[in-house]
């Protein structure tokens, strides 16, 4: 990872602000966490997948360093990160051009002019109750979420306002990151900022087929404008990520990539 951000930085890609430590001086991480007291994030640099070893929404001297020694499990290289306002997308590019855009797409609640939020989140768990559903946590995710919008939990929206209240679309109370799971294709969101962003990193890292992951608050604009990074990037992208087996009989751009695999 910190090699990534450094190939991306040299090339003007947008990434995290960041900081590469190790565990025996997990207080130099401490000491960045304090330059950013809406929370931080701490990661393996290396070899890991599926959000092990992650922990988000990181406040505290003492949660940086249990934080590290979780990390530290998987590898030895530490990167500590801010929190970044925004959901995940997920670019998929192929053969230098995009080809399919999917968003890890959090809960949302829609005001009624009257009610705060923590109210129309009440309303809402109690139908996610009566469907057997997990409620809805109001956790450090859902703070900071509601914070970047310029709300709280007792804030009211105006009628019709959406409302994003979460950033990730498990409602359970953690700081552990959980495994991304993306459920809206948006690749007609995608602006072509951030296509040309994807692509851009494809080609820095001469791969044919890459996952690039982003964070942003609106993907229709770019980076610079929304505050938003390329947080990651796949070489071995899952096409699960892109395939939603309620609708489909296969992920949208499997004949694509399987066209460019035979016509070689």
């Amino acid at each position: 990872k910190p090699l990534v951000y450094q190939l991306f930085a040299e090339r003007g890609l947008r990434v995290p602000e960041h900081r590469t430590y190790q565990l025996d001086d997990w207080k130099q991480a401490a000491e960045f966490l304090k330059s950013h007291p809406k929370g931080c994030v701490v990661k393996p640099a290396n070899g890991t997948s599926s959000g092990q070893g992650v922990t988000t929404h990181i406040l505290t001297d003492s949660e940086v360093k249990t934080a590290s020694i979780l990390a530290s499990l998987y590898c030895s290289d530490l990167l500590i990160e801010p929190m970044i306002p925004g959901e995940c997308y997920r670019l998929l590019v192929l053969d230098g051009e995009l080809v399919h855009a999917v968003r890890r797409t959090g809960p949302r609640l829609v005001g009624d002019g009257v009610s705060t939020i923590a109210s129309l989140l009440q309303v809402d768990n109690e139908f996610r109750r009566s469907r057997g559903e997990q409620p809805l946590d109001a956790d450090r995710d859902c703070l900071f979420t509601l914070d970047y919008q310029g709300l709280s939990l007792e804030s009211v929206p105006l009628q019709g306002q959406t409302v994003l209240v979460k950033s990730v679309n498990d409602p359970r109370r953690k700081c552990v990151e959980v495994r991304t799971v993306y459920n809206d294709v948006v690749t007609h969101l995608i602006c072509d900022s951030l296509r040309h962003n994807a692509e851009a990193a494809a080609k820095i890292l001469n791969s044919r087929l890459v996952g690039v992951d982003f964070i942003t608050v609106d993907p229709t604009v770019p980076l610079d404008k929304s505050g938003g990074v390329i947080n990651e990037v796949n070489t071995t992208p899952g096409l699960h990520h892109h395939y939603d087996a309620a609708r489909e009989s296969f992920p949208e751009p499997a004949p694509r990539i399987l066209q460019s695999l035979l016509s070689r």
